[in-house]
């Protein structure tokens, strides 16, 4: 269902706008929000823009595959240490 609507979207450029809107929103926050932690020195210098679209990537990936639901995946941890995992490549280096 999810990939018809998908195909569905695509054709239609008012649903396709309306789809996308959240993603572009999202990737625009989080562009924004790594950028502030570059300025700040939180974060080391990176590309904002695609640490953003990486932690989104990683987001729409952990839905997916708990969609799919591995029975070996502890689901509770799973996010918290990828989480952690994508905060430590920002961490500045010492």
């Amino acid at each position: 269902m999810f990939l018809e609507y998908w195909l569905q979207a695509s054709r239609d450029e008012n649903i396709w706008k309306a789809t996308i809107a959240p993603y572009r929103h999202y990737l625009d926050f989080f562009t924004e929000l790594v950028q502030r932690g570059i300025d700040e020195g939180s974060f080391r210098k990176v590309n904002a823009q695609v640490a953003s679209q990486t932690l989104v990537a990683l987001a729409v990936g952990l839905l997916l595959q708990g969609l799919l639901n591995p029975p070996d995946t502890d689901w509770p941890q799973m996010p918290r240490q990828c989480m952690q995992l994508f905060l430590d490549s920002l961490a500045p280096k010492i």
